[in-house]
């Protein structure tokens, strides 16, 4: 059975449409700065403001983490095709 595109993780959002609109968002709004307020914030205050504001937090993957587990199971095959097919 083919798997679709709908069962590929993260397949529901596309990054660079998410990126993009980051960008556009902090750009209006850094556009849209009251004068008095840029001229009174310091720039560090302004970064960590933006910064926090339009992060985009991507999950990590952490290697050192990863758990494999596996087991042997029973599969009924007396009613498969070929057994079937051969009688």
């Amino acid at each position: 059975m083919r798997k679709g595109r709908d069962d590929y993780l993260f397949c529901g959002t596309d990054w660079f449409l998410v990126e993009e609109g980051q960008k556009r968002a902090l750009q209006s709004e850094i556009d849209a700065i009251d004068g008095n307020r840029l001229l009174n914030t310091s720039v560090d205050d302004l970064c960590d403001f933006f910064e926090e504001k339009y992060r985009i937090d991507v999950p990590e993957l952490h290697e050192d983490q990863i758990v494999v587990d596996q087991q042997e199971t029973q599969v009924d095959v007396s009613r498969s095709f070929l057994s079937l097919w051969l009688g």
